[in-house]
């Protein structure tokens, strides 16, 4: 008689309740973690587009306090030509903007014109600039106006400020 039970219970086939829950919980921890990291990396990417933005605002108006104190003249150097700031002498012809219009090749060191008393120093890219190219350039445009750049933003991001 005991033969006759144990021989018609045989092995049920598939998963468990627990086995699915397990499974389930461990695919959405991993769903979850790449998100996370995926939105993690745009964040960054967002904040040091912001401290771009600020840094071009700050360019664009000491360059503007320099004009107003020198009777509308900007500093030597600045013309219709996009320059990178930096004190490099080559290699500073780099895309710039969302245009990918490329810069000079010899950057423009304004760091006598415009450090110390109009800027604590000229500021760099938070991701590629150093002193010698910080990646934000300067041009002058028609009617006396200027225009400042970020040539390092991300996400697609056109960061410029026209005085």
């Amino acid at each position: 008689m005991f033969r006759m039970i144990e021989k018609s219970r045989s092995p049920q086939k598939g998963f468990t309740l627990v086995e699915l829950i397990i499974v389930l919980a461990i695919i959405v921890i991993l769903a979850a973690v790449i998100i996370s990291i995926y939105f993690f990396k745009n964040r960054l990417a967002e904040a040091r587009n912001a401290s771009r933005f600020e840094e071009v605002q700050s360019l664009a108006s000491a360059l503007t306090t320099y004009q107003v104190d020198h009777n509308g003249f900007l500093p030597p150097g600045i013309d219709n030509k996009l320059r990178m700031l930096g004190t490099e002498t080559l290699g500073c012809d780099v895309p710039c903007g969302i245009s990918g219009e490329a810069t000079e090749s010899s950057c423009l060191n304004l760091s006598s014109f415009i450090a110390y008393q109009y800027l604590a120093q000229v500021p760099d890219d938070p991701l590629f600039g150093s002193e010698e190219k910080t990646y934000y350039a300067v041009r002058t445009l028609p009617g006396g106006r200027m225009a400042v750049m970020a040539c390092g933003s991300e996400l697609n991001v056109d960061i410029t400020s026209e005085k």
